[in-house]
């Protein structure tokens, strides 16, 4: 599929309620899909870019290129001297980590 057709942005998901979150056999049925996909993330305050992934930046090569300067964290943690100056730690088991204006 191309990815020009496809929405990316961001949002805040919902608690998982097993049950309500799960297609049922009906659900499936009417979607085979479902069968391999069958747990739904509902969301909320959702915001999407206009455009195509292609056309954004790579997070790895930004940290790369910024090194503790990519997140809003690391670049303090540098200049207070302690904690973690490692943007790829900076993500680790987080779902969101602020960026620097850099």
């Amino acid at each position: 599929m191309d990815c020009r057709w496809k929405h990316f942005g961001r949002g805040i998901a919902l608690a998982h309620v097993e049950g309500r979150d799960d297609a049922t056999p009906a659900d499936i049925e009417f979607r085979g899909w479902k069968d391999r996909w069958p747990h739904y993330v509902r969301v909320h305050h959702t915001e999407f870019m206009d455009g195509a992934l292609g056309d954004g930046v790579s997070l790895s090569e930004m940290m790369s290129q910024l090194k503790s300067d990519a997140f809003a964290s690391t670049q303090r943690n540098k200049a207070a001297g302690e904690g973690n100056t490692e943007p790829r730690r900076a993500l680790m088991q987080q779902a969101a980590v602020e960026l620097s204006p850099e």
